[in-house]
């Protein structure tokens, strides 16, 4: 890693004030015929000073598996077993204090509607985070 950047308990942190480019993406896979599941990711910021983290707006990304049921017994609505999403956003860092830093990271969650298949899991395969100082 390069200044102002470091990793800190998984969380990229950044050490200066500024404008960043901030790209993400992740991928997953479906382990079982599925009925409408849904894998997502976003971005969250906080200050090391702060408690709370903040979803970074316009960076959720999904994955979706609309599954293998048929409307009417005519004909089956299609499959995604695997599938990756992206997003890109800018972040502004006006002010830290002093020692203090930005973090980012990114957050996962799965949710399932309904399975044909028992022990159906999505399981997300990685990410990938790309931050550049742009200003």
């Amino acid at each position: 890693m390069v200044s102002p950047f470091s990793l800190a308990s998984g969380n990229l942190r950044i050490s200066l004030t500024g404008t960043y480019l901030v790209n993400f993406s992740f991928a997953s896979t479906v382990s079982a015929t599925a009925n409408r599941t849904l894998a997502a990711a976003h971005l969250y910021k906080k200050l090391t000073s702060a408690e709370e983290w903040t979803a970074v707006a316009g960076t959720q990304v999904y994955n979706y598996d609309r599954g293998t049921a048929t409307s009417g017994g005519a004909s089956t609505w299609g499959t995604v077993y695997e599938g990756s999403g992206a997003s890109t956003a800018i972040v502004e860092l006006t002010s830290l204090g002093e020692e203090e830093s930005l973090e980012l990271k990114i957050g996962f969650w799965i949710d399932g509607r309904a399975s044909s298949a028992s022990g159906i899991t999505t399981i997300p395969d990685g990410c990938v985070l790309n931050v550049v100082k742009i200003k």
